[in-house]
């Protein structure tokens, strides 16, 4: 899973980066709560992009993940930048992958990382993504 918190730039320029530091480390928190399992994997990747590692985990299982990440940004209650009847909310892209001896993450964080950027541009606050399917060589 690729996480991007939506607008942090925004937060940075109205709070400052204090505030806005504080707001990493609450969001960092939420999203490692919200993968359960003991070899699952969360980690800020940069910026304000968290990259969470599911491994033998299927698409129904990383969009459970996905909707408890959510929620858990949700309930931390963060004060919107501009608009106070609203909370600080997150986008997520990911991807399945069944990776060979000879494959690398790469390929998976890229994809995931396609898929964020098309939440981005549907409306953001909410996940996107697909399975990996590998050609079989003859």
């Amino acid at each position: 899973l690729m996480i991007d918190i939506d607008d942090f730039k925004h937060y940075n320029d109205t709070f400052g980066h204090l505030h806005g530091d504080s707001i990493l480390r609450r969001v960092a928190k939420a999203i490692e709560q919200s993968s359960k399992r003991p070899l699952d994997f969360a980690g800020r990747y940069g910026g304000e992009e968290f990259l969470v590692v599911l491994p033998n985990s299927d698409f129904d299982g990383a969009i459970v993940v996905c909707k408890r990440i959510l929620q858990n940004i949700h309930d931390l209650r963060i004060n919107h930048y501009s608009k106070p009847e609203r909370f600080l909310t997150v986008s997520i892209g990911f991807s399945i992958d069944k990776p060979t001896r000879n494959d690398t993450i790469d390929e998976a964080i890229a994809v995931a990382d396609e898929y964020l950027y098309k939440v981005k541009g549907t409306g953001k606050n909410s996940y996107m993504g697909t399975e990996i399917k590998k050609q079989e060589k003859e």
